[in-house]
């Protein structure tokens, strides 16, 4: 074997053997990166506009985006995350309480479908129950786990740090090992940016701002844990052409069957107007000219997001889905340019 092809063997099995090996050296992080780097594109345009006013300060503004980052989205995500996981475990123990009035409202439904649909037999309370049990199982492991809680909370903030100080370098190192030419390099990655931007705040922001405001609905007109169901609610703004009212309708039906038939009736004003109005409202002042997913699939990956990496699927899912957009939408930018006989080496 000629000699120089024998160092090139050897070379690539050592860089995949300690590829392999950094791979799962991180691979315990890994959700806290991918994390830290999509809140890094979130507030990509506070950074902007820090550094934009503390010019050669780069580090300060840094510290100053992370501190906007952690009022607007961390303090309130371990606030609501906290009122969910106590929500469940009352919830839990009332229906566990068939004397309870959330048990007698389930059986009261459950019986109403079983007129309509003869040999209807479904525990509700069961399924119920063991979603709460799973949602108090996984938010439980966030507030029990404290020394890994605030270890995990360290290296995220140290990520996103140096996410947005070192992000240009980053940036152009990746571009500078690729094969391609730099002006494609950049498209690549803007690509990949736009995407997980607007899925992330067209899909998850919308979804998430639509789900507090049912969740207040559902205070103001004195549904019980509120918190849980706005979040249930938060989850089906994502399902296309039903949105929030698989969540509304059934408290419009819960108050009407317990006697508060005036908080019904608002609740049912509220639903329709204010929370089914801000999709609309929001929705084109978030994406833009962003990258339009359809719902559906937004939809799926939140569920198989939940079930393949627990609650933080419910980012993780949605996120892979704008990877693979921003990579079909690159690799239809590279065929098209391969059929018009375009040579990616030189620039387009």
């Amino acid at each position: 074997m000629d000699k120089k092809k024998l160092q090139l063997y050897f070379f690539l099995a050592l860089l995949g053997a300690v590829g392999v090996l950094s791979f799962w050296i991180i691979i315990p992080y890994l959700g806290v990166l991918i994390l830290a780097a999509a809140i890094s594109i979130i507030v990509q345009p506070i950074y902007l506009r820090f550094q934009s006013m503390l010019v050669k300060h780069d580090r300060i503004a840094a510290l100053l985006t992370i501190i906007v980052a952690t009022i607007i989205i961390l303090a309130p995500l371990l606030f609501f995350s906290y009122q969910i996981l106590q929500e469940s475990l009352n919830l839990y123990t009332r229906l566990s309480d068939n004397s309870d009035t959330y048990s007698r409202t389930v059986r009261a439904f459950a019986a109403t479908i079983r007129n309509y649909i003869p040999g209807f037999d479904v525990d509700l309370g069961i399924y119920i129950s063991q979603i709460l049990n799973w949602v108090a199982r996984n938010l439980g492991a966030i507030f029990t786990g404290t020394v890994q809680t605030f270890f995990n909370l360290f290296l995220g903030f140290m990520a996103l740090y140096y996410f947005l100080v070192d992000g240009r370098k980053f940036k152009n190192t990746l571009i500078a090992l690729s094969p391609l030419s730099d002006d494609y390099d950049q498209k690549l990655i803007d690509r990949l940016e736009n995407a997980v931007g607007s899925v992330i705040k067209g899909s998850l922001l919308v979804a998430a701002v639509q789900g507090a405001v049912s969740g207040f609905g559902f205070w103001i007109f004195g549904v019980p844990d509120p918190t849980l169901w706005g979040t249930c609610a938060a989850v089906a703004a994502l399902i296309p052409g039903i949105g929030t009212s698989l969540v509304v309708t059934p408290a419009i039906a819960y108050l009407l069957l317990t006697g508060h038939y005036y908080a019904a009736i608002g609740l049912l004003i509220w639903g329709a107007t204010v929370v089914g109005l801000l999709d609309n409202v929001i929705r084109p002042v978030l994406v833009g000219r962003g990258v339009s997913i359809h719902p559906f699939f937004i939809l799926i990956s939140v569920v198989g997001g939940i079930s393949f990496f627990g609650p933080l699927g419910i980012i993780f899912g949605p996120l892979v889905l704008s990877l693979l957009y921003g990579l079909v939408d690159i690799y239809k930018l590279l065929v098209l340019h391969q059929k018009n006989g375009r040579n990616f080496d030189k620039k387009p």
